[in-house]
C-alpha cells in the first residue's frame, strides 16, 4: 500500500504541526522589545499560559524575576544589525508559581520592512541520571576517605608492633589484607588519578591507575611529569590555576561534574569527574579524581538529538510553507527567515527568482538581509550554478571556488555556501540559497535537505500545479524519507503499516517489502507493549501532541534493538485522527554506555563495602590490642625494672614470685597472639582440620584438669567423634574457660547422642547467664558485653574462635540459658561410626 505525494506532503507537514519544541518570536522594535508576536503550542504549555496570554505579553515577565535582566539584555543585544546567533539558560515562571528550567537558541531576523525580531527555540532542562551520579560520587568519596583511613591505621599497627615484636606476625597478615583490598581498588575499571595540592606539587599528577592510561592514552612512564595543564583543554589559562587554588585553600571541597578533557593524542574525551579532597593536619593535601567515559554516550545523544531536531524544524517549516502558500510573498518570506534555523552553520538565507534576462532577490535574511530588492547577474554567480543544472550546487570555500565571484562574497562575509533550484513544472523558475561565515559549514546531507526545502518552496509557489508537476518534488521529499538515518514509519489507526524508510528496515532486518500491510506488534518486546493503548489513547483524544518512548524491537536475526520512538499523529482537516507517525531511533549504544556506567558503580560499591568492613575489624583489633597488650607489657616491665634494679638486695622468694608474674604475662601475649592468628586463618577460609576418631570421655579429662575441674564427674555415656585433637582441646579448655571468668566455674558436664548420627557435650555453670541484649552477637569477633567489659580481662575472640573450630570440624557451637539460671554451652559433633 502506498500514499500519494499530496497525501504524503499534507501527512508530514500536519504530523509535525504541534511541534514539541518550544518556539517563539518576540518584537525587538524600541517601542515594544520583549513582547511576543507569536508562540507555539509547545512554548504554551511550557509556560502554562493560554495562548491569549502569551501573545501580546512581553517575555522576560514570564521568567524568574531573578533571570529577567539577563534575558532583557539578551533581547537588547540582539536587537543591534550585528548581532550573532545567541545561547540561552534561563528559569520560566509559570502562573502557578512552578520554576521550569529551559535552555536553547536565539537568532534575530527581519522582515522585509527591515523590523526585527529575535526567534528563540527552548527546551526542558532534565537531568535524570544526577541521582545514580550523585550515589556514584559518594561512594567514590567515601572509597578514597576510607583509603586515607587505612593509611593512618597501618601506622597505628606499625606503632604497636615496635612494643611488641610477638604480635607482628598477625598485624603483617592484617596489613597484607588491606593491601589486597586496596590493589582491587586500584586496578577497578574507573579511571583515577591522585593530584598535589602543596606548593611545588600543585597540579601535578603524582599518581595514577591503568584505566586512567586507557582512556588518556599517556604511558605510565610519564606520570611524574604530568601535570592537570595536559589533561584540560583551556589548561594553560588562569581558570586551571584558580580551579586548583580554591581546592588547595580548602574554598573548593570537590564534587561532580561532566567535562571535557585532552587525551595525549590531542583528541578530546568526554568524562564524568569526581573529585575529592584529601586533607592531613596541614590542610588538603590532594586531589583525588575519578574518571568515567561517557564520550560514546554523549556523542550518540547529541547525534540522535540533531536528527531528530532537525527533522522537527524541517518539518515545522513546512507547515509554516502550506499555511502562507496562499500569500507569494509571505511564503518567500517565511523560507528565507526559517531556513537559517535548519542548518547549524547558516547565518543567512535568500530567495531568487527568474525575472525576464536577470535574477531578483525577493527576500533574504541574516548577514544577506539588506540584499533583498537587489538584481543579481543571471550568469557568472554562485546562486546562477543551480538554475544551470536545475538542481543543488556546493561552493565549500569562496575564496578558493573560481565559479563564485570572490570579492563579492568577501565584502558580503560569505565564505561558503549551497544552493538549490525552484522549479515550476520542468522550468526552472529560482533558487533557494542559504550562506555561512565560514569556509566548509555545510556537507552533502546539507546540501540534500536544502534540496528538499527547495522542492517545498517550489510546492507552495505553484500551490495549484497539476500532478505532473508535483511528481519531481514528491521525488525529492520522497529521497529524504528514504535517506534519512533515522528510522520511520506511517501507519494506520490500527498499526498496520503503510510505509516505511530504509533506515526503519536496517534496524529491524526485515525488507521493506515485508513490512508493509502487517503490525509491528509481533516485533515490540513483551515486557514493551504495557502503557501502550493508554499512551495512543491520549494521542487520539487530543491531550498530547506526541510522546517519546523506549522500548526494544526483534531484528529478523533474533536479537532485540534498544530504540527510543517519538510517536505523532496525522489529523484531517476537521481534527479526526487519520494516520500514526513514529520516529525510531537505535539507542543500543547508549543503553550499552549506561548499562556500563551502572555494573561500574554497583562494583565500585561492593569494593568499598569491603574496604569499610576492613577498616571497621582493623580499628576494632587496635583497640582491643592497645588495651589486652598494655596490661602485660606494663606488668612485665615493671617485674623486670624490679629484677634489674635490686636483684642484688630482694630474696629469692621474691625474685621467684617476679620471675613467675612475668611468665605469666607473657603466656597472657602468647594467648592473644594465637588468638589473633586463629581469627585471622578463619576469616581467610583457610582453616582446615585433620579428623580422626576420639573418645570424647578421654578428651574431657585433660581439658578439665588444665583449667582446675578435675573435681567434675562426666555425666552420659562415652561416644567416639570425628575431629582433630588440638581442635577440640582448644574448643572445650576455652568453654571451661569461659565458664571460670564469667559465670563462677563449670558445674556439670554432660555428653549426649542423638539420631541423626551427633554427639553433644553440655557445659553448664551458675552464673548470671548471658545478657539479653548481647545474644544475638555472642559469638561475633572482638565482642563483648558490656556487663564484663570492665571487670573481666579477654580479647573477645574466644566463642568466635571456637565456633569457627567446630565448624571446621564439621560441627557447631551454642548457647541457651540454663534451667535453673546460669549457662549451657553446647558443643555438637559428628559421631564415628566405625
Amino acid at each position: 500500500m502506498s500514499v500519494g505525494f499530496l497525501q504524503q506532503e499534507r501527512l508530514l507537514a500536519e504530523a509535525f504541526a504541534r511541534s514539541p519544541v518550544a518556539k517563539l518570536v518576540v518584537s525587538l522594535r524600541a517601542e515594544t522589545p520583549g513582547e511576543v508576536v507569536e508562540a507555539n503550542a509547545a512554548f504554551h504549555r511550557l509556560v502554562g499560559r493560554d495562548p491569549n496570554q502569551v501573545v501580546g505579553g512581553f517575555w522576560p515577565a514570564m521568567c524568574a524575576e531573578a533571570d529577567r535582566p539577563a534575558v532583557a539584555a539578551l533581547l537588547d543585544s540582539m536587537g543591534r544589525p550585528d548581532a550573532a546567533p545567541a545561547t540561552i539558560a534561563h528559569t520560566l515562571q509559570r502562573p502557578d508559581g512552578t520554576a521550569v528550567r529551559v535552555s536553547g537558541g536565539v537568532v534575530a531576523v527581519r522582515d522585509a520592512s527591515g523590523t526585527a525580531y529575535a526567534v528563540a527555540e527552548i527546551v526542558e532542562n532534565r537531568d535524570a541520571p544526577a541521582g545514580t551520579l550523585r550515589e556514584t560520587e559518594r561512594l567514590r568519596t567515601t572509597a578514597a576517605e576510607n583509603a586515607t583511613l587505612l593509611e593512618r591505621s597501618r601506622a597505628a599497627v606499625r606503632a604497636l608492633a615496635k612494643e611488641q615484636q610477638a604480635t607482628l606476625a598477625a598485624v603483617e597478615q592484617l596489613v597484607r589484607s588491606e593491601q589486597r583490598f586496596a590493589s582491587v581498588f586500584e586496578h577497578g575499571p574507573i579511571a583515577k588519578i591522585v593530584v598535589g595540592l602543596r606548593a611545588g606539587d600543585l597540579g601535578r599528577i603524582i599518581h595514577t591507575n591503568p584505566a586512567f592510561h586507557a582512556i588518556f592514552g599517556h604511558p605510565t612512564s610519564k606520570v611524574g611529569g604530568l601535570h592537570m595543564a595536559d589533561l584540560v583543554i583551556d589548561g594553560r589559562d588562569g581558570s586551571l590555576a584558580q580551579a586548583l587554588a580554591a581546592l588547595a585553600n580548602g574554598e573548593d571541597h570537590g564534587g561532580a561534574r561532566e567535562v571535557q578533557l585532552r587525551r595525549a593524542d590531542g583528541r578530546l574525551v568526554t568524562v564524568s569527574a569526581h573529585t575529592s579532597v584529601i586533607e592531613d593536619d596541614a590542610g588538603p593535601q590532594v586531589a583525588v579524581i575519578q574518571f568515567l567515559d561517557v564520550t560514546a554516550e554523549r556523542a550518540a545523544a547529541d547525534a540522535i538529538q540533531r536528527q531528530v531536531e532537525r527533522l522537527r524544524i524541517t518539518l515545522d517549516l513546512q507547515r509554516d510553507v502550506t499555511a502562507a502558500a496562499a500569500d507569494r510573498d509571505a511564503t518567500l518570506r517565511v523560507v528565507a527567515d526559517r531556513a537559517i534555523d535548519v542548518f547549524a552553520g547558516a547565518d543567512a538565507a535568500g530567495v531568487v527568482l527568474v525575472e525576464g534576462s536577470q535574477l531578483r532577490c525577493l527576500a533574504a535574511s541574516g548577514n544577506l538581509a539588506g540584499a533583498a530588492g537587489a538584481v543579481i547577474p543571471a550568469t557568472g554567480t554562485f546562486t546562477a550554478l543551480a538554475l544551470a543544472t536545475g538542481g543543488s550546487a556546493a561552493c565549500p570555500d569562496t575564496s578558493t571556488d573560481d565559479r563564485v565571484d570572490g570579492e563579492a562574497c568577501a565584502r558580503l562575509g560569505v565564505h561558503s555556501a549551497i544552493t538549490a533550484a525552484l522549479h515550476a513544472g520542468s522550468e526552472v523558475i529560482g533558487s533557494l540559497t542559504v550562506t555561512a561565515g565560514r569556509a566548509h559549514a555545510f556537507d552533502d546531507t546539507d546540501e540534500q535537505h536544502l534540496a528538499l526545502l527547495a522542492d517545498s518552496l517550489s510546492a507552495a509557489l505553484r500551490h495549484a500545479d497539476d500532478a505532473a508537476r508535483n511528481a519531481e518534488s514528491e521525488q525529492r521529499l520522497r529521497a529524504q524519507f528514504t535517506n534519512s538515518a533515522v528510522g520511520q514509519i506511517i501507519c494506520e489507526l490500527d498499526g498496520t503499516l503503510l510505509a516505511v524508510n530504509p533506515a526503519y528496515s536496517r534496524l529491524v532486518g526485515h525488507p521493506a517489502a515485508d513490512l508493509i500491510g502487517r503490525t509491528d506488534r509481533g516485533m515490540v518486546h513483551p515486557d514493551d507493549a504495557a502503557g501502550r493503548e493508554e499512551r495512543l489513547g491520549a494521542l487520539m483524544s487530543g491531550h498530547q501532541d506526541f510522546y517519546t518512548v523506549e522500548g526494544r524491537l526483534l531484528h529478523l536475526s533474533g536479537r532485540w534493538v534498544d530504540v527510543e520512538a517519538t510517536v505523532s499523529l496525522v489529523r484531517e482537516p476537521d481534527g479526526r485522527p487519520k494516520y500514526i507517525l513514529a520516529a525510531i531511533v537505535d539507542v543500543t549504544d547508549r543503553r550499552t554506555a549506561e548499562r556500563a556506567r551502572d555494573l561500574a558503580a554497583e562494583e565500585l560499591a561492593v569494593r568499598n563495602d569491603e574496604l569499610e568492613a576492613a577498616n571497621r575489624l582493623k580499628f576494632d583489633i587496635v583497640g582491643m590490642l592497645g588495651h589486652e597488650i598494655g596490661n602485660p607489657l606494663s606488668s612485665i616491665r615493671g617485674y623486670a625494672e624490679v629484677l634489674v634494679d635490686d636483684w642484688d638486695t630482694i630474696d629469692e622468694a621474691r625474685r621467684s614470685r617476679s620471675i613467675g608474674a612475668i611468665a605469666r604475662q607473657a603466656s597472657r601475649l602468647d594467648e592473644i597472639v594465637r588468638d589473633i592468628l586463629a581469627m585471622v586463618t578463619i576469616d581467610a577460609g583457610v582453616l582446615t582440620a585433620d579428623r580422626h576418631p576420639l573418645s570424647v570421655h578421654d578428651e574431657l579429662r585433660p581439658a578439665l584438669a588444665a583449667t582446675g575441674n578435675e573435681h567434675l564427674t562426666i555425666d552420659g555415656p562415652d561416644a567416639t567423634v570425628l575431629a582433630s585433637r588440638g581442635h577440640l582441646q582448644q574448643i572445650l579448655t576455652n568453654l571451661f574457660s569461659n565458664a571460670g571468668k564469667y559465670g563462677g566455674g563449670v558445674t556439670a558436664v554432660r555428653v549426649a547422642t542423638t539420631g541423626d548420627r551427633r554427639v553433644r557435650v553440655h557445659v553448664a555453670d551458675n552464673g548470671p547467664g548471658v545478657p539479653e541484649e548481647f545474644k544475638n552477637r555472642l559469638f561475633e569477633r572482638l565482642s563483648r558485653a558490656a556487663r564484663d567489659a570492665g571487670t573481666v580481662g579477654g580479647t573477645g575472640l574466644g566463642l568466635y574462635i571456637v565456633r569457627g573450630l567446630a565448624r571446621a570440624n564439621h560441627g557447631d557451637v551454642g548457647y541457651e540459658p540454663g534451667p535453673d539460671g546460669g549457662s549451657v554451652f553446647t558443643l555438637t559433633l559428628e559421631a564415628w561410626e566405625g
